[in-house]
Formats: C-alpha cells, sequence, structure tokens
C-alpha cells in the first residue's frame, strides 16, 4: 500500500515538472531563443580596390585661325598667339634680303630631304619629350642661293611620339622658350613650341 502512494507522488511531481517547464519555455524571453550569431572567420580583410583614374592628357589649345613661318619664331619677341593654336609652315624655305624676306621656296614633299630645302632641319633630342631643330633659310649670293641655319628652336613632342617631319606644316602651340646648354656651356634662350599635329 505504502509502495502504491509513492508511485502516485512520483507521478505527480513528475507531471507538475513538466508543466512548469512548459510555462518557462513558453514566456521566456525572445533574446534567449534567437540563434547564436555566426562566427566570423578571423584573418586580415582584403584591402578594398581603389581603381585608378587615368591620367588627363592636355586638351588642345583654342585655334588662333593665324600661320606663321617657322622664322617668325626667332624674329618676333614676344611671340604673338602664344599658348594658342598656330599653323607652323615649316616647308617652305624663305630667302632674305637685308633680313626681309623676299622669297619662299616651296618643293613638293615627296621630294627627300637630302635637298636641303625645308624650313626646319631635325638636329637631335635634349631629351626624350624635347627635340632640336635648325631653322634654314637660303642666303642670296653671286646669283646661288645658299641653304644655311640661322637659328634654333625646340619642338615639344608627346609620349611615344617620333619627332615630326618637315615634309608638312605643324599645327603647334607657342610656349616661350627654352634654356639650352651647348657642348661649349654656352646659355641660350631658344623658342619653344609644343607640336599637337600634322596640318
Amino acid at each position: 500500500m505504502a509502495r502504491k502512494i509513492w508511485l502516485v507522488i512520483a507521478a505527480l511531481c513528475l507531471l507538475a515538472g513538466v508543466f512548469l517547464l512548459g510555462h518557462v519555455t513558453r514566456f521566456s524571453s525572445p533574446l534567449l531563443n534567437q540563434p547564436p550569431e555566426p562566427v566570423k572567420p578571423v584573418g586580415i580583410s582584403p584591402s578594398p580596390v581603389v581603381k585608378a583614374s587615368p591620367r588627363a592628357e592636355p586638351s588642345s589649345p583654342t585655334p588662333s585661325g593665324h600661320t606663321y613661318h617657322v622664322l617668325d619664331l626667332l624674329q618676333k619677341r614676344p611671340f604673338p598667339d602664344q599658348g594658342k593654336l598656330v599653323l607652323l609652315n615649316v616647308v617652305s624655305q624663305p630667302t632674305l634680303l637685308y633680313e626681309n624676306v623676299v622669297s619662299y621656296m616651296t618643293l613638293h614633299r615627296n621630294i627627300p630631304e637630302a635637298a636641303n630645302v625645308r624650313g626646319v632641319r631635325f638636329k637631335g633630342m635634349l631629351n626624350p619629350r624635347l627635340c632640336l631643330y635648325d631653322v634654314i633659310e637660303a642666303l642670296p649670293g653671286d646669283g646661288v642661293e645658299e641653304p644655311t641655319a640661322v637659328g634654333q628652336i625646340v619642338v615639344e613632342i608627346g609620349p611615344n611620339v617620333t619627332p615630326p617631319g618637315n615634309e608638312n606644316n605643324w599645327e603647334v602651340e607657342p610656349e616661350g622658350f627654352q634654356e639650352v646648354t651647348t657642348t661649349e656651356g654656352t646659355v641660350l634662350h631658344l623658342p619653344k613650341v609644343r607640336f599637337w599635329s600634322y596640318e
């Protein structure tokens, strides 16, 4: 008899425990029921990729609408239309008399440069971006016009651009003067232009 009483008491205690457990679970805080935060992997996060903006090339200057002979770079100081786009005649070779141009000689562009009848002649490179040119004119004498260099100019070119030839006229931007030191140590201030394109 006593054994049955103990079994009944044990059953009642078990039922009371189940009831209390369900009650606590129903009213427990929602924070306790949320799943745990995922664990982030430990390590060095990659640096953000920064795209390098392309290097802006200088824009072409405003056209002036004027045409000059390369000899004008030596004679006009200050040079007009500085900082503007001008057409530079480097094909015709002038003949001067008492410092005044009396005629221009223009041969066909297919005639080789060896004929030495051009307005400029490539002299060499001062650095990868600066070219040196002789300015050529024909000096009259004894009925024969002898071409000779009467000055020099500096021509700035863009990267990976070959020195411009003298078979076609140039579109250039006069930029003032470039200081150049000769092999003898003499410092010269030569007219400088930036080459943009051919005519």
